[in-house]
């Protein structure tokens, strides 16, 4: 029999009750290493339809904890999935942003001093088939003043922005930020979603 030489091996393994302990491997005649392991099975901590499969190599007795930080699909952009992970016995998280690199830039509001400061957060964009962009923000007349609310703006093919719309206006502060968000759905339509707080 020909000797075999390979780095690593894949096989099925069947229990064969001769070989309970290490006195019965013909050590002298064998050579060989114990594989590394791998990990098992993601186990979620709550109820999910996210799947993860799992792949590598890992140490011994470790396990790994991976969170969800920002829902969304697959992709690089503002909008998309992000997750960040850890060794369960670790403090901090890893993670990774995707490289982006910044070509231009336009203010959405701005004042030379003269002028009420318009106080914006939490935008969210979405670019149409045609050029069109729309977009949505978190809108305070300045910072922590109401009116309170939420606002769309479109920038047309020209690169010329139209007047911001009003999709939500209330005097009182949110308690919680409203973060909007926008979808289109398949036939063209944009909806704009965002958190409300309702006394039920």
């Amino acid at each position: 029999m020909s000797a075999i030489t390979r780095n690593r091996f894949q096989l099925l393994g069947v229990v064969d009750p001769r070989l309970v302990t290490s006195d019965a491997i013909w050590a002298a005649q064998s050579s060989y290493t114990q594989q590394g392991p791998h990990p098992g099975n993601a186990v979620p901590s709550v109820a999910t339809p996210l799947v993860l499969e799992t792949s590598g190599d890992q140490a011994a007795g470790g396990s790994l904890t991976i969170q969800c930080v920002h829902p969304g699909s697959p992709g690089i952009e503002y909008s998309s999935a992000e997750h960040a992970w850890k060794q369960t016995a670790d403090t901090l998280y890893k993670g990774r942003i995707g490289p982006h690199m910044i070509t231009g830039w336009e203010s959405l509001f701005w004042t030379d001093g003269t002028a009420t400061t318009v106080y914006t957060k939490d935008p969210h964009m979405v670019g149409i088939a045609d050029g069109t962009v729309v977009q949505v923000y978190e809108s305070q007349l300045s910072a922590g003043l109401a009116p309170y609310g939420v606002r769309a703006r479109v920038r047309a093919t020209n690169g010329t922005w139209g007047s911001q719309v009003s999709l939500k206006t209330q005097a009182a502060a949110p308690a919680n930020v409203f973060s909007p968000c926008l979808v289109e759905l398949p036939d063209g339509t944009l909806v704009c979603y965002y958190w409300l707080d309702l006394d039920l």
